[in-house]
């Protein structure tokens, strides 16, 4: 009992200076050989990939490792399958036994004990220990002993296993949330302007929505976008989606023509299941705004107690090959006291009490908020889907626009 437990700690100890499974595994088996008195021994890792068992590490006058066998193959296949330790006291007896090994290497094999190294469901590999130095051949208290040893070594490997995936969730986490805050570079402050303002809420901690808005000699260039699924992928098509909006409307170039070229540059690269709904365009020095929707919530322009509703005019992003992309541009004006309120499905999906806020209910806080500032607006509504007892399913994202006079 007290070298099992000097086995698992000095294993795990060395595991944290080296995060090196295979140096453990190398101090561990002559320890492991030393106590059972064998002459020869090793450790076959079993490979998900390979579906091979692999000598990872082997003591003895012949070095083997590296030797890859069949899940199924020879006596450690035999007891890798079944879970069930193997005796055998005189090798030259067992038609299972890998001769040609022997031959390859010229150890002579005389005794040999295999047991599988298993925790709980989980079957790491085999142990196997060669000719007894005590006697002409192992005995059943020796398989009794080498099993104890193989639970021991199967416990330490279950817990470098989960110190790796503790260690590697942590990086992962960090991972995360500098891509968070690398994402939150990209939206504008909700400051930055009276008259157009929005944000995006994520739903989990990164977002597929996205929003921008900023100003292109005497005009202020807008988009704000959804794209399918969610996490890392979606984030970083997000992305791409951001800078090419960017890199366009610095151009000068009309909402339509904005769409056509993000289109050819998304849909070129082939991104299978993944498609970005839109609507962007350009807030003129007149108070007009020339947009394009593509595949995403219809904008909302309000107009005293009443709202007109501006659909789709073109599919999403990324699924219309360059000819068949021919999205349509609109022209709106906006008069004192209107305001144009654009949303993903995050905020009009959301749920108070089972029922959808819905377009209504956009267009109903919107007449509540005559004379606020676009920053206010928003900040009014996204305190309002803040609340607990909104439910959200999605990332909720809105963009408030209202005349610059």
């Amino acid at each position: 009992m007290k070298n099992s437990l000097e086995l698992i700690v000095e294993m795990m100890s060395r595991y944290s200076k080296g995060m090196d499974i295979k140096d453990s595994l190398s101090w561990a088996l002559p320890q492991i050989l030393k106590l059972i008195q064998a002459e020869a021994g090793s450790f076959f890792r079993y490979s998900i990939d390979e579906k091979k068992l692999n000598c990872m590490v082997c003591v003895g006058p012949v070095d083997i490792k590296g030797l890859k066998i069949n899940s199924d193959q020879g006596i450690v296949g035999e007891v890798f399958t079944s879970k069930q330790s193997k005796l055998i006291e005189d090798v030259s007896l067992s038609a299972n036994h890998l001769s040609k090994v022997d031959v390859k290497t010229g150890f002579v094999t005389k005794s040999m004990m295999t047991v599988p190294v298993v925790f709980g469901d989980e079957v790491f590999g085999c142990l196997q220990a060669l000719n007894s130095r005590k006697s002409e051949f192992f005995t059943q208290d020796d398989l009794i002993v080498l099993e104890g040893l193989a639970l021991n070594l199967a416990m330490s490997l279950k817990n470098i296993l989960l110190s790796a995936r503790l260690i590697e969730d942590k990086l992962i986490q960090k991972d995360i949330s500098d891509a968070k805050q690398a994402q939150s570079v990209l939206f504008p402050a909700i400051n930055n302007f009276s008259f157009i303002s929005g944000g995006v809420q994520p739903f989990r901690q990164l977002s597929g929505d996205f929003i921008d808005y900023f100003e292109v000699d005497s005009r202020t260039a807008f988009i704000q976008g959804d794209v399918s699924g969610k996490g890392v992928p979606a984030t970083i098509l997000m992305s791409k989606c951001s800078a090419l909006f960017r890199l366009f409307a610095k151009q000068g170039f009309s909402a339509h023509e904005i769409a056509i070229k993000m289109n050819k540059e998304i849909f070129g690269q082939g991104t299978d299941d993944r498609f970005i709904t839109c609507l962007l365009g350009w807030v003129n020095q007149n108070d007009s705004i020339e947009f394009v929707n593509c595949g995403h919530n219809p904008l909302i322009h309000y107009i005293k107690d009443n709202a007109v509703q501006y659909e789709a005019s073109a599919p999403p992003l990324g699924i219309a090959a360059n000819t068949e992309f021919t999205p349509t541009q609109e022209i709106i004006t906006l008069s004192k006291n209107e305001a144009v309120y654009i949303t993903t499905d995050g905020i009009t999906e959301a749920k108070i009490e089972g029922r959808e806020i819905g377009l209504s209910g956009i267009i109903q806080m919107a007449s509540k908020q005559t004379g606020l500032s676009a920053p206010d607006r928003y900040g009014q509504i996204k305190k309002y889907i803040s609340r607990k007892d909104v439910q959200l399913h999605d990332d909720a994202t809105l963009l408030v626009i209202l005349p610059k006079k």
